[in-house]
């Protein structure tokens, strides 16, 4: 296990920064879902922006990188509308807890208008299996100040 941030946890945003969400949409989309077998547990941070509708979040899982997504139970939650402006998120779960075979996970947004509603969805990756962690090819730099 190395000591910092960037060595020990996988960091990826799931969507564009100041991207309205949609109703269905998946954070990342097919295609992108993220591979969690590296990992004993991973989190979706989510930063909720302006809302104006309740949006439900729950994390899926797929056996494949586009695959078929079905919800993981209990890994689910929903953030008001107005209660919910300008707020934090998580939903973590434990790898082991995922469906044999479905190790590419997702988060489903559902209630979105579609034009005015706001959400910064990050993936963090946690307990890595192999420290330290490849970082996605977007995350540019880690500065460390330390002894």
């Amino acid at each position: 296990m190395r000591d910092t941030f960037s060595e020990n946890v996988y960091v990826y945003g799931c969507n564009p920064f100041g991207t309205a969400s949609v109703d269905g949409d998946n954070y990342p989309a097919s295609g992108s879902f993220i591979d969690v077998s590296g990992y004993e547990r991973f989190v979706f941070l989510i930063h909720a922006g302006t809302l104006t509708t309740d949006l439900v979040c729950t994390v899926q899982e797929a056996n494949a990188i586009n695959g078929t997504p079905a919800s993981v139970s209990g890994a689910t939650l929903t953030i008001g509308n107005a209660a919910g402006d300008n707020d934090w998120y998580s939903i973590e779960v434990e790898t082991a807890r995922l469906t044999k075979g479905k190790h590419f996970v997702s988060l489903d947004v559902a209630g979105g208008a579609g034009s005015d509603d706001f959400l910064d969805v990050i993936f963090l990756g946690l307990d890595p299996k192999n420290a330290p962690v490849t970082q996605h090819a977007n995350y540019l730099e880690a500065v460390v100040v330390a002894g």
